[in-house]
């Protein structure tokens, strides 16, 4: 349908992150985090139900006729890779649709730490990409894999619903699964890998119990295994992974949690001054003082112990917020409102003796 690619280009035209349609409004774009609607009369009804079988497979077409929820990803010639999340509103289609670039970006475009190259080359264990919804998660789990990929032998296998990135095959096997093409479910999937020789695993999401069991299985066996997460700070995505488990597991848990994650990335996306975002983060790495903090469940001490840990077990969000200010590319209002301790991040900038820098580029999200 013409009108689905016109839509699709005005999202690469105006560098949008996202593009919103239902029938009870003008379609809607995401730009720099914020909507804005397109100069266009909402589409039909029946327009938007016939776009599902430009996009869906008869299966997947099928499967959303009995449960309208579907993800997927798509390719569009000329334009570019976009996922896709269809639904119903008031027993009508609407479509949520986001751009995906063509390649996996590296560490150095997305502004991540260079300390994530020795994270990806882990033999073991848990490593998981926490953030707010929209925060870029995904991308940084693809690029981790197209790293480890990149710099070592070994079989990777992503479980992914939908697979967003095509991960280049360069010096390993790469075996990307999507859930309800390739395997029926995570379950079914996670079940099986240990089966199929692997090294590292990556699970696109831990939204349920099962996906984090057996992330904690796969790295407590001596594999790597890599996932995402949805949480607001560093420790946050402690309690939300032990809040998964009821109250009799939880002892249990917090033991194989303490002895298996290696490291959590937590990030988010903040609005640039040239336009566009930027990526703030904070890298928090397992020192044997925050394992035992772990298992005893005591996450809200994990912070300050990280900072006063003399082996350095953490980068902090307000370290890299200072970074970004001082290279000029976010405000300080901007860095002020997501700062860990807006104060003393203030009184820091105040004492700076330099104001923000020319940034190196960096790649645009």
């Amino acid at each position: 349908m013409e009108i689905l690619s016109r839509l699709l280009q005005a999202m690469r035209d105006n560098n949008a992150t996202d593009l919103l349609l239902n029938s009870r409004s003008a379609p809607f774009l995401r730009v720099d985090g914020r909507l804005k609607p397109l100069e266009m009369k909402p589409l039909s009804a029946a327009q938007l139900e016939r776009m599902l079988p430009l996009m869906m497979s008869e299966e997947q077409l099928a499967a959303f006729r009995r449960n309208p929820e579907a993800n997927l990803a798509v390719s569009a010639p000329g334009i570019g890779r976009f996922r896709i999340n269809a639904y119903r509103q008031r027993g009508e289609v609407a479509l949520a649709i986001r751009a995906i670039p063509t390649t996996v970006p590296t560490f150095q475009e997305l502004g991540l730490p260079e300390g994530l190259s020795q994270v990806s080359m882990l033999r073991r264990g848990l490593v998981v990409i926490a953030g707010p919804a929209g925060a870029g998660k995904t991308t940084t789990l693809a690029s981790l894999i197209a790293y480890r990929a990149d710099h070592d032998t070994a079989h990777i296998i992503t479980v992914e619903d939908p697979i967003e990135y095509e991960i280049p095959t360069t010096r390993s096997v790469v075996s990307q699964r999507e859930v309800g093409k390739d395997t029926l479910s995570y379950e079914n999937a996670l079940t099986n890998a240990l089966r199929q020789s692997p090294d590292v695993l990556a699970i696109g999401e831990a939204r349920h119990v099962t996906a984090l069991e057996h992330a904690l299985e796969f790295a407590d066996t001596g594999h790597l295994c890599l996932t995402t997460i949805h949480a607001n700070t560093t420790t946050q995505t402690f309690e939300r992974m032990i809040n998964l488990f009821g109250e009799e597991e939880r002892e249990q848990v917090l033991l194989c949690m303490a002895h298996n994650v290696k490291a959590i990335l937590f990030q988010n996306l903040l609005p640039s001054e040239s336009g566009g975002r930027v990526l703030a983060w904070e890298l928090l790495m397992m020192t044997p003082r925050l394992q035992e903090l772990v298992r005893k469940g005591a996450f809200w001490e994990l912070y300050e112990a990280a900072r006063k840990s003399p082996s350095g077990g953490l980068q902090t969000f307000d370290d890299t917020l200072y970074t970004l200010y001082g290279e000029g590319l976010i405000s300080e209002e901007t860095a002020l409102e997501h700062a860990h301790s807006d104060n003393d991040l203030r009184l820091r900038m105040k004492l700076s003796s330099t104001g923000p820098q020319q940034a190196p580029p960096r790649q645009a999200m």
